[in-house]
């Protein structure tokens, strides 16, 4: 095989695989909103696979499991989603939902620390 058609091979592969995991979180975001979070979590813990510093697919993920309930994975996401940020903006909105987290699971010293930082 020629190293052109090597070369060729292997960026469309690399291509397929980025376009899979960012169809998984545009899914994501869309079932987040229809209202449907177990379908979200399942989209998002693939693109997560296959995309594994996402700040969208950790963001989203993070975000479903709060809705159903599972705070604790809830914050396990956000947090990665934190690592991985480098906008201020999207620190902001990831602080506010861990905020809302730590609050819900009755951290309020917490809670409060981390809601400060998104207004800062």
């Amino acid at each position: 095989m020629k190293l052109r058609t090597l070369i060729a091979l292997i960026l469309v592969l690399f291509l397929t695989s980025i376009s899979s995991a960012q169809m998984d979180i545009d899914l994501c975001f869309n079932y987040f909103n229809a209202g449907d979070y177990q379908r979200t979590i399942e989209a998002e813990k693939r693109a997560v696979k296959l995309y594994p510093r996402s700040v969208d697919a950790y963001f989203c993920l993070g975000k479903a499991y709060t809705r159903t309930g599972q705070i604790d994975l809830a914050i396990e996401n956000l947090k990665k989603a934190e690592a991985y940020a480098t906008r201020e903006d999207d620190l902001m909105v990831i602080y506010d939902w861990l905020g809302k987290n730590y609050y819900k699971k009755g951290d309020f010293d917490h809670a409060f620390f981390i809601i400060a930082k998104a207004l800062i």
